[in-house]
């Protein structure tokens, strides 16, 4: 079995139990967002989404490896579908540069 992980679309709703972050039970991603950024700080969450330089000694490796670690939001049904190409109005919809860029604008509003 393939499991594939697919990055969520902020207007995206979620449901699960994340009340200690303020949330209801059915939620969007942007709202997920927001509130992470208000626990974590602004800063924080911002770096933790643009990457921060860590390094990472992995098991069965023999020396510390550079890189960089970053937060993603991405979700995995527990039944696999179907795979398809999305089509709305008979052109292909087109997914923004990057899912993190309303959190970006977010915390760039309130500095």
């Amino acid at each position: 079995m393939n499991i594939k992980f697919e990055q969520l679309n902020h207007d995206e709703a979620v449901s699960g139990n994340l009340t200690f972050l303020g949330l209801s039970k059915t939620f969007k991603v942007r709202e997920f967002l927001e509130k992470l950024g208000y626990s974590l700080g602004h800063e924080t969450t911002k770096k933790l989404f643009e990457g921060i330089e860590i390094e990472v000694l992995r098991f069965g490796e023999k020396s510390w490896k550079k890189g960089t670690l970053k937060l993603t939001l991405e979700f995995c049904p527990d039944e696999p579908i179907a795979e398809e190409n999305p089509v709305k109005n008979g052109a292909k919809i087109v997914q923004p540069e990057s899912p993190l860029d309303d959190l970006h604008q977010i915390i760039n509003e309130t500095n």
